[in-house]
């Protein structure tokens, strides 16, 4: 696809937005499409640099970039802090959402003159699913992409899935 088309594309979505209900959409998008998936990506970034990369060679790419090597602090935030906080984000985070039942949306309900709490609809909550598997899911999927293919051309060693720092 072409710019063009990645143009056009953005186009058709963002148009959406611009409608009667392109509040509802919005808030759909805001509210569903950006805390989970943030949270999720960023414990994986962390994760993977901190444990499966290793700090060790993660501090030694810093030195590199810097001329010296990072200080205890940041190797405990990196390790230990970091990764519980945001454990704990998640784990809120999914306990939240299960406790809140059906997710809801602020509606104006004119005959009451002020928003009320309304429920999404069957729809609303198929689409918020598809828009939390959607950005979620690209981590594993390319990872496990990435293995079969190095897997095919015989490239996986055992040291390369190893998750000891070098």
């Amino acid at each position: 696809m072409d710019h063009s088309g990645v143009c056009l594309f953005c186009l058709l979505l963002g148009l959406g937005f611009t409608t009667p209900s392109g509040n509802y959409w919005f808030t759909m998008f805001n509210d569903y499409g950006a805390t989970f998936s943030l949270l999720f990506i960023v414990l994986i970034e962390v994760i993977t640099v901190s444990y499966i990369y290793g700090i060790k060679r993660f501090e030694k790419d810093i030195e590199d970039m810097l001329g010296h090597r990072p200080n205890w602090y940041w190797k405990i935030m990196w390790v230990v802090v970091s990764p519980l906080l945001l454990i704990g984000l998640f784990v809120f985070y999914i306990i939240t959402y299960i406790q809140g039942g059906t997710p809801t949306y602020q509606a104006w309900d004119k005959d009451v003159g002020k928003s009320v709490q309304t429920e999404y609809p069957v729809f609303g909550q198929v689409f918020i699913g598809l828009l939390l598997v959607s950005s979620v899911s690209c981590i594993p999927l390319a990872a496990l992409y990435a293995f079969c293919r190095k897997r095919k051309h015989g490239v996986v060693q055992k040291e390369s899935v190893s998750t000891v720092a070098a």
